[in-house]
């Protein structure tokens, strides 16, 4: 998704359309903050369940 979004700002750019590619850039912006987000909420997701694992092998 963020490619596409990636692409349709730089058509934008390419058509002469500055406010339309401010609105991608943006959008591709947010998704780009979402998808790190995600990555860490997963990261730290997976230390608590090893530390549980080893919280119970004990």
């Amino acid at each position: 998704m963020s490619a596409t979004v990636w692409r349709r700002a730089v058509r934008a750019l390419n058509l002469g359309r500055p406010g339309e590619t401010q609105r991608w850039l943006a959008i591709h912006a947010r998704l780009e903050q979402q998808i790190r987000a995600n990555e860490e909420a997963h990261l730290i997701a997976r230390a608590m369940a090893v530390a549980d694992r080893r919280r119970e092998a004990v």
